[in-house]
């Protein structure tokens, strides 16, 4: 799903709903994802409108590390895949400037059975207006406080060495799901934090990749073309006209706001003081048509689901000037409003659990009235048969009494 809301905070024109991609190209760790993606790129199929451009466009993500290889940096010996896209979705387009929705698919079927669907689909519950300052349950970061503040005093020592201006070091909050809806986590961030780049994307388990579900509201581009014309970025890069959209993403990959200045120099840094592969955070999120059109958010204020945790990633600018415990105090505030979302998610599975516990009792007393009820009719009726027997041996007795005086006489 993508959506957008422009500056004057106004919802963008077009509402984007993706689902059932027939095919996924997972790139593994370790290969040349940008270049892989130029390749893949070339084989798709345009088409006239927009839902049918985004029905074959390649829909994903880019993780961080993809900008490990071309920079001669060395990968980390747990790194997962450097990027994972999806094709072929059955795509639903809302305009809500001419108040439309346009459906493309792979088929007739597929478009029909969206259309049906979209009349058919389960009801929501109501999600009461999240809270900015709520904390995410049992969240706990991967590098505490003080292990993160001896991280930045590192990073300002080599900043020092004058090769480098700036670098942004992360660390990632984890927290349980508690059987939450990483759906319900983007309904609240999209309310705390309307952005250009607001986008959920549900990749299904496979063979050689775990579920996993990305919930966003990005407020930078990293990059858009269109039609192979840059339009947008977050640099400037001149390149002939013409050149394929992955050219224009190969040169602005990864985005120097999260990384620092000069770039490659603070990729380094940043390799040897973070614990591990950033994945989605520092990324790019977006897709890639046949037409030349890309469009891709920095991953950022995102939250990622997978193996029943949240993870929300946040990081802090680091100068000679920074202060270690204010930088881990910047890495909380950057990361609050998307565990803010996750605590939203928690607090709607607890309604939902409760509920259903409620609905649970309401039947199981419902049914012990049933069998209260039918208990005491069998007792009524077996009382009744009883007192017809009575009465039936009563009237023999007199009966034959009867007889008997009728004999005697």
């Amino acid at each position: 799903m993508f959506e957008s809301v422009q500056q004057d905070e106004r919802w963008g024109r077009y509402s984007v709903l993706g689902y059932r991609a027939r095919s996924e190209h997972a790139y593994p760790p370790g290969t040349p994802a940008l270049a892989m993606l130029n390749d893949d790129t070339a084989a798709l199929e345009n088409a006239e409108t927009l839902a049918g451009r985004l029905s074959q466009s390649l829909v994903g993500y880019i993780a961080y590390d993809a900008g490990h290889l071309p920079n001669g940096i060395p990968l980390w010996p747990n790194e997962g895949l450097t990027a994972r896209l999806m094709r072929d979705c059955t795509v639903a387009v809302f305009d809500h400037l001419e108040l439309t929705m346009t459906i493309a698919g792979r088929s007739n079927n597929a478009i029909d059975r969206c259309a049906w669907e979209m009349t058919h689909g389960p009801d929501f519950d109501a999600m009461p207006a999240p809270d900015v300052f709520a904390e995410a349950l049992f969240a706990e970061p991967n590098i505490n406080d003080e292990a993160y503040a001896t991280k930045v005093a590192r990073a300002k020592t080599l900043l020092s060495a004058g090769d480098c201006e700036s670098v942004v070091l992360a660390r990632t909050f984890h927290a349980p799901m508690r059987n939450a809806d990483a759906l319900d986590a983007y309904r609240a961030l999209r309310l705390l934090a309307p952005s250009s780049y607001l986008f959920f994307l549900d990749f299904a388990e496979t063979p050689f990749a775990e579920g996993l579900v990305i919930a966003g509201a990005s407020p930078g581009t990293m990059l858009r073309v269109e039609e192979g014309r840059r339009a947008s970025g977050e640099i400037d890069i001149e390149l002939p006209n013409g050149a394929p959209a992955v050219d224009y993403l190969r040169a602005a990959f990864p985005a120097p706001a999260l990384t620092g200045t000069p770039k490659k120099r603070a990729m380094q840094i940043i390799r040897q003081l973070e614990p591990g592969p950033r994945g989605i955070y520092g990324g790019a999120i977006g897709y890639v048509s046949a037409d030349g059109t890309a469009d891709f958010a920095i991953g950022m204020r995102t939250i990622v689901s997978a193996q029943g945790a949240f993870e929300v990633t946040a990081g802090a600018a680091i100068t000679s000037g920074s202060e270690p415990a204010q930088a881990a105090e910047q890495t909380k505030k950057e990361a609050q409003v998307a565990l803010a979302a996750v605590r939203a998610a928690q607090d709607a599975a607890e309604r939902r659990e409760a509920k259903e516990e409620a609905k649970r009792k309401r039947l199981e007393a419902e049914e012990k009235k049933k069998a209260e009820a039918a208990a005491e009719a069998g007792a009524e009726a077996e009382a009744g048969t009883e007192a017809g027997a009575e009465s039936g041996a009563e009237a023999e007795s007199e009966a034959e009494a009867a007889a008997e005086s009728s004999a005697e006489a």
